[in-house]
């Protein structure tokens, strides 16, 4: 559980971060944001995922950085579902 909430703040300060990146260049494109076990997740990625969403969810997220949060959660149980699928085969 303290690994959880490690992990939980350092991912709700790097999505913080990055909506303020997401208007201006603040994180390179190969920056890691987040990071659970082996899988990184970097800010390139993020970007893109964001650019996919319709112009209200971009509105919401760049207003409120809780939902950026959320994204990166999301996309870091995707890469590791991901990666877990790969290792079955």
């Amino acid at each position: 559980m303290k690994n959880f909430v490690r992990r939980w703040v350092r991912t709700t300060s790097v999505a913080a971060l990055l909506v303020a990146g997401l208007g201006a260049v603040a994180l390179a494109e190969d920056d890691v944001v987040a990071r659970m076990g082996s899988i990184e997740l970097k800010a390139q990625a993020v970007r893109n995922y964001v650019a996919t969403l319709d112009p209200r969810m971009q509105s919401a997220i760049l207003q409120n950085p809780a939902y950026l949060s959320q994204a990166v959660r999301i996309l870091l149980a995707q890469e590791m579902a991901l990666k877990e699928a790969e290792a079955k085969k």
